[in-house]
Parts: structure tokens; C-alpha cells; sequence
């Protein structure tokens, strides 16, 4: 039966790669690299993150419940992820019909448009393939995407989870930078975080904190246990009218007070039995307003329902994100390391919220595109806040950095240098800024081939 689906020339081969076995491949542990090796829960692996996903399956199928990854973004430039896989231009161009048997060209496309989004959904998608089965049943996955592939990306995620799991499209509007590199037309500040679920119908998000705040200002004998209130008022026009909810409510001088008030027909959002427990337990207010006409109030508290049940006050996180600055993320970084080691780290306080919404306890969350480790700084400040034992799963390719660069003139021969290198600095200021006690280590593991016993990554728990 035919389906709608995402197609490029690539994609059969994409498909076969997630299901390949990572023939002679295995994690190598190094132990010397290692922090608190013995006790710690966090893995960092160094190596092709296929390949690292391939061999995760065996220890951490349903055992995620966070994945965040910040890919590649397609520049039009060739990869870093050499999979074997990949096309050459004349490959490329055979597939998709733009050349003859005789290498004559048929169509005049350029390469950026069609040969290079076609490596990028064919690197991505097994990745995704891979990842998805790792995730619990409650899990979630962020991914971090610019304008070029954004709508390829969502249909290649329609497709690995089910459209039926899309969560959100979020919108994170960087803070700072003017933004006007990215575009001919206009000046493009913005990214996207796609957000899929695992099963949607398991997913929770937390709410974040609500905008209104201010607003509870006034207090009574009960603001220990209930927090402060403020007044809103009983009658609701807006609501849809009830005739049981249009009744009088006796004033302090024993005239009638009803619901309406002139041609607006309205009515309580209180049954009269409700009333009466709003009345004997200090819900309601009943007082004259400006004009001496008497109104009925009832008490939103800040830690109670209007039940007197204890409630815990949030709004639904936005799918526009306006804090956090890349610019800052950068300055930052340059300052826990000294010098100016890496580019283009994503927000520390951006990630920190990410996983804020969804992860509690002891959960695990995995970044197979770590880079300067940003995820796992957030990890060990979420720890420190609260108390808890997230634990993190960082995979990155040992690429090297650029000859001449400030990292390789500070002696970084690789990215996963760096990314070790700012766990154990972030360990060691999260612990001087917060006295907290955290899981500071990590086990490093390679991915290699070699014929011996195969060793598999585990937490100790």
C-alpha cells in the first residue's frame, strides 16, 4: 500500500544502515581518560555516533527518556560523518535522473539543492532510526534545526515516530546577534527545536512558572497554608449562561445581588452549595466597589485550589522561546575555559529548560551530537538545583580542530577533548557555586574495531 513519505535518492541505503550490525565494532573502555570510574553514572563516548547507537541498543533500548541533538546544520558543505553509504555528485546526479548512462547532464540543478540535502537526510535518518528505540515510553526528543532542512527534517520524524507523536514545533528567537548573515532578504535570528514523543499518549511536560504572579498580593489569616490572593470576581458573562447558576446572593445589608448587570445576561461560576463552602471557609468577599454597588469575589490563593486542595501553579510552557543568547552561550564558555575554544555552543540556560519539561529523578538523556558537551553541564546544574541523579550519554566524533585554530593552539588535537575537558571545569564550578554534591565523573569508552570480546557500556546505578 502506497504512503506519503519523504523520498531522495539515498534513502533505501539509509534505511539498510540502521539495521546493519556493527560487525567487529565495540566500545573500548579508557579508563585513564575517565572520571571517578567506579562510581559515576555518565558515559562519554567518542566515535561515529552510528555506530555508537548501534551498540547502545543492546544496554539502553527503552531506557532514555531524553534525547537532545544539535546535527550538523546543511551549510552546502560536505560532512564530517563519512558513512560508507554516501554518494559522489555522479552518483548522485544517476539517481535522481539529471544525468544519462553517458554521463551526459540533463537537468542544470545545483549540487546545494539537490545532491547535498539528500547526504543530510541520508546521515540523519538511521541516526533517528536508531535513536528512537532507545527512548522509554514516556521519552521525548529535542532537535535543534535552521530554516534549510527544517521541513525535511519534520517528514523524515513524521515518518521514524509517527506523525501521530509530533509534540511541537518550537521557536527559539536567539536573544542576541543581528542575524544578518543568514539571509539575502531578511535578517533570520531565529532557529527550531522539533520535539517528538515516543508514545504521545504517555508524554509529560512540565508547566514553567506563571505570568501572572504579581497578581497575588493580598493575605489573610490562612496565608500560611494557602498563600497569598487576589479577588475574581463570581459572576462570569463570558461563560455560557446556566439558569441553576442564576441566583441572589444576600449583601451585608440583606439587599439581593444578582449575577447580571443590565442587558448583559449572566450568571455564577459557583453552584449555590459551593457558595455556602466559599462562605464558611473564607473563599468569598463580598464588598462594594466604586460606585457602591455591592460585587461578589472569590479568593484565588497562590497554593490552594478552590477546593482548599494544595495545587502547585503553572502555565503551559510557549512554543516561543525569546531568552537565552547564543552570543552569551559563547562569552561564557570562553570564560570557564579561558580562551575561545569552540563555536557556536548552544545556550547552557537553553538546554537547562529543555530538560526542565521533562526529566526527573534519576533519568537519562542522551546527546549523540555532543560537541562541546553543553548537554552534559546541564545535567550536572539541574543536579545541583535540586538534588536529583539525571545521568547523561554524550557521544561525539573525535574531529579535529582546525589547524592553527585558538582550541589547537591550546593544545586540543579534537572536539571530544574539549567536551571532556568542559565536564570536568562546569563539575568543578557547579560544585563551587552551589556547595551541592553531584555525580561529577564520567566513563569514557572508544568506539573501535578490533576481534576481541566485545565490551558493552553500562550505568552503575
Amino acid at each position: 500500500m502506497e504512503r506519503f513519505q519523504l523520498s531522495w535518492p539515498g534513502k533505501k541505503q539509509a534505511m539498510l544502515a540502521a539495521n546493519q550490525l556493527p560487525a567487529g565494532h565495540t566500545l573500548v573502555p579508557v579508563e585513564a581518560e575517565s572520571v571517578s570510574w567506579d562510581t559515576t553514572g555518565n558515559l562519554y563516548i567518542e566515535g561515529d555516533n552510528l555506530l555508537a547507537l548501534q551498540l547502545l541498543q543492546a544496554s539502553y533500548a527503552d531506557k532514555v527518556k531524553c534525547i537532545y541533538i544539535d546535527p550538523p546544520y546543511n551549510t552546502g558543505k560536505d560532512f564530517i560523518y563519512k558513512d560508507d553509504y554516501k554518494q559522489s555528485s555522479e552518483q548522485y546526479l544517476k539517481m535522481s535522473g539529471q544525468i544519462d548512462g553517458k554521463g551526459k547532464r540533463l537537468l542544470h540543478d545545483t549540487e546545494s539543492s539537490g545532491r547535498f540535502h539528500s547526504d543530510w537526510l541520508t546521515e540523519m535518518y538511521p541516526r533517528l532510526q536508531l535513536a528512537r528505540p532507545l527512548l522509554r515510553g514516556d521519552g521525548v526528543i529535542f532537535i535543534s534545526i535552521d530554516d534549510r532542512e527544517q521541513a525535511h527534517l519534520r517528514l523524515i520524524c513524521d515518518e521514524i515516530f509517527g506523525s501521530g507523536n509530533f509534540v511541537a514545533n518550537l521557536v527559539w528567537a536567539n536573544k542576541e546577534g543581528g542575524g544578518g548573515s543568514d539571509s539575502k532578504f531578511f535578517r533570520v535570528k531565529h532557529e527550531y527545536i522539533l520535539c517528538y514523543a515516543k508514545s504521545i499518549d504517555q508524554l509529560t511536560v512540565k508547566g514553567v512558572g506563571i505570568s501572572n504572579e504579581g497578581r497575588y498580593t493580598m493575605q489573610d489569616e490562612y496565608v500560611g497554608r494557602r498563600g497569598k490572593y487576589y479577588l475574581q470576581k463570581l459572576n462570569q458573562a463570558s461563560i455560557q449562561y446556566s439558569k441553576s447558576l442564576d441566583y441572589a446572593i444576600q449583601a451585608p445589608d440583606e439587599s439581593e445581588i444578582w449575577p447580571s448587570r443590565g442587558n448583559k445576561l449572566a450568571c455564577w461560576r459557583w453552584s449555590e452549595s459551593k457558595l455556602a463552602w466559599g462562605m464558611a471557609n473564607g473563599f468569598i468577599v463580598i464588598k462594594q466597589d466604586h460606585y457602591g454597588d455591592w460585587q461578589v469575589y472569590s479568593k484565588q490563593y497562590m497554593h490552594v485550589d478552590n477546593k482548599d486542595q494544595p495545587i502547585v501553579r503553572t502555565n503551559r510552557p510557549l512554543g516561543l522561546i525569546e531568552e537565552y543568547s547564543s552570543t552569551q552561550a559563547c562569552k561564557k564558555l570562553e570564560q570557564l575555559f579561558g580562551e575561545k575554544v569552540f563555536d557556536y555552543s548552544k545556550p547552557l540556560e537553553l538546554i537547562l529548560f529543555l530538560l526542565g519539561l521533562t526529566m526527573e529523578a534519576d533519568d537519562i538523556v542522551l546527546d549523540y551530537y555532543s560537541g562541546s558537551a553543553t548537554t552534559a553541564h546541564a545535567v550536572m546544574q539541574l543536579n545541583a538545583e535540586d538534588g536529583a541523579r539525571r545521568r547523561y550519554i554524550m557521544v561525539q566524533l573525535p574531529e579535529e580542530t582546525a589547524e592553527g585554530s585558538e582550541a589547537s593552539r591550546a593544545g586540543y588535537a579534537n572536539i571530544c577533548e574539549i567536551g571532556k575537558e568542559r565536564i570536568r571545569r562546569a563539575a568543578a564550578k557547579v560544585q563551587e557555586e552551589t556547595g551541592a554534591e553531584i555525580d561529577d565523573g564520567f566513563r569514557v569508552y572508544r568506539v573501535e574495531f578490533e576481534s576481541g570480546e566485545k565490551v558493552s557500556a553500562s550505568v552503575t546505578t
